[in-house]
């Protein structure tokens, strides 16, 4: 009987003793997996920004080209109605002038 209770400790302890190396191996693999993920968010995030500065340098230079063609645009719109008007006010002189020197 003696021998019964002594195995029966000597199966608890083992018992015992792979319940706290598997909890001991468990913590290390969270541990573990808690590492390569801060690692791997940090990366993603890192590239994420980097991703980000690139799309918003390209949306730059694309809002400036856009914002000098149409500046452009406007410009020659200007100078094309400048000659317009010029030329009218040429044309109004004119028949001012001949209305003035016929009279």
């Amino acid at each position: 009987m003696e021998e019964f209770f002594e195995a029966l400790r000597s199966l608890e302890q083992e018992a015992s003793d792979i319940v706290s190396t598997s909890s001991v191996q468990a913590r290390q693999r969270v541990e573990v997996a808690r590492e390569r993920f801060a690692e791997e968010f940090h990366e993603l995030e890192e590239n994420c920004r980097q991703e980000l500065e690139r799309e918003l340098e390209r949306l730059s230079q694309e809002w400036e080209q856009r914002r000098q063609e149409e500046l452009e645009s406007y410009s020659k719109q200007l100078s094309k109605l400048g000659t317009e008007l010029d030329q009218r006010a040429g044309y109004l002189a004119k028949e001012l002038l001949e209305s003035f020197l016929g009279e």
